[in-house]
């Protein structure tokens, strides 16, 4: 979903901006991206059920 934004906004950002901002706005969200990757868990080959389970447990005690 990300890719077909990025490919109908990215015209415009560049008109706007220039090259450079606009790369520097596309380097940003992808820092982000990098930083959420490392920081949320991943459910390693865990059910859904499991997942949604061990979700609604945390929910709770907070």
């Amino acid at each position: 979903m990300g890719a077909f934004i990025g490919v109908f906004v990215f015209p415009i950002l560049s008109a706007a901006l220039g090259i450079a901002g606009t790369l520097r706005i596309t380097f940003a969200f992808a820092m982000v991206g990098v930083l959420l990757t490392l920081l949320l868990p991943e459910p390693a080959r865990k059910d859904m059920e499991v997942v949604s389970y061990e979700e609604t447990l945390v929910s709770q005690e907070a």
